[in-house]
């Protein structure tokens, strides 16, 4: 027997298709349905079943499901007027993909306001205690985040592998009251972007990129959401940005504090000399955990590299990245549970076992179909 989402919000179906500049007829084309029915559903004299939803949300409009449940139609993000420190050319050139992307955020943000998320929230909330300016001093600034963090360079040092330092530093960030999501980009050369403007910032990150890369964009997006600033990355903006006007500073702060807060510049200073080469670069970032690039960097910003020399290493350790991951598949769950991160994860879960909300709206907060619920819970308790 069919199942009715008696609980979909016409007004949103409206919106929804507008959005994706369908009208009602190539919706009733793409689901095989008269007319009528699709006018029915928008005027809410009757309601899709959870699947034609489902193929709705998914395939057509491109939203999370839990969406359609809202009471009211959410405030569609204003890419150009939210992202103001991003010139408006690589706004345009931003796909399909990376737009869905900010919305699914934006979704998220109302899913963790509607779940409560705030009811778990520890005491410490680093948007709230630290405040940075680009006029402040990158060493300063860094060390005051890292001890916020509580993360000490040995304990870095201690971590076996890049996994696991992603998985820590991913931690705590998430324990001082910012969540962080990944999802892969199907545009290329994006690293990751942050959302404030909400009492639930949020980041994401690129989950096709390298582990030690991901570590990197954690730390360059923390530092845009303590200027309290919405931002966008691209990989090869990391250090030698295009931004211009005060675009260029603050992406230059951003990095330079990212770059120190990961590996502190008095940790590596013995390693620092004329006399290196590409193998001591990836000594040096196994050992502490980060990409080659910040180490490289280090090298860079003490004049022992040339700005030529910096890009060629960077663009040669990407471009043998891509090859290495190109055609890689994985576990659905393993993907879901690495995507949403175990902190959103356990939130929705007590949701339901309270019996505050029910296994549709659960399934609908993870993004999954009901019948993959249970799947994913039990990958993310092994986990």
């Amino acid at each position: 027997m069919a199942v009715y989402a008696t609980s979909c919000n016409p007004a949103i179906l409206i919106w929804a298709r507008k959005c994706s500049g369908h009208n009602i007829q190539e919706i009733a084309a793409k689901l095989n349905k008269p007319v009528e029915i699709i006018e029915k559903w928008e005027t809410g004299e009757a309601q899709p079943t959870y699947g034609q939803l489902e193929k709705l949300a998914y395939d057509i409009y491109k939203r999370p499901l839990a969406l359609f449940f809202f009471p009211d139609v959410p405030e569609e993000l204003d890419i150009k007027e939210s992202f103001r420190t991003i010139p408006d050319f690589e706004i345009e050139d931003l796909s399909a993909d990376t737009l869905f992307a900010l919305r699914y955020a934006r979704s998220l943000q109302l899913s963790l306001d509607e779940l409560g998320a705030d009811e778990n929230q520890r005491e410490k909330n680093i948007i709230n205690d630290i405040a940075l300016s680009v006029d402040d001093e990158i060493k300063e600034s860094a060390n005051k985040i890292r001890e916020y963090l509580d993360i000490d360079i040995s304990q870095q040092i201690s971590w076996r592998t890049m996994e696991d330092a992603l998985k820590e530093w991913r931690d705590s960030v998430q324990d001082v009251g910012i969540y962080v999501f990944k999802r892969s980009f199907k545009q290329k050369g994006i690293s990751g972007f942050c959302l404030d403007g909400s009492k639930y910032p949020i980041i994401f990150l690129n989950n096709g990129n390298s582990k030690s890369r991901q570590i990197f964009s954690i730390a360059h997006e923390l530092a845009h959401l303590l200027l309290h600033n919405n931002h966008i990355s691209k990989t090869k903006d990391y250090y030698l940005t295009s931004a211009i006007d005060v675009d260029h500073s603050i992406e230059q702060f951003c990095n330079r504090v990212a770059a120190e807060l990961i590996v502190p510049t008095d940790s590596i200073q013995q390693y620092l000399t004329n006399n290196f080469d590409e193998k001591d670069i990836n000594d040096i970032s196994q050992k502490f955990k980060v990409s080659r690039e910040v180490i490289l960097r280090k090298f860079y910003d003490h004049g022992y590299i040339s700005r030529d020399d910096y890009r060629f290493f960077t663009d040669k350790w990407i471009s043998e990245f891509e090859n290495m991951t190109r055609g890689r598949g994985g576990n659905y769950y393993a993907t879901q549970a690495t995507y949403l991160g175990s902190k959103y994860l356990r939130l929705v879960f007590n949701r339901y076992y309270d019996g505050k909300i029910t296994l549709e709206e659960a399934a609908d907060y993870l993004s999954v179909k009901s019948s993959s619920f249970f799947g994913l819970e039990e990958y993310a308790l092994k986990s």
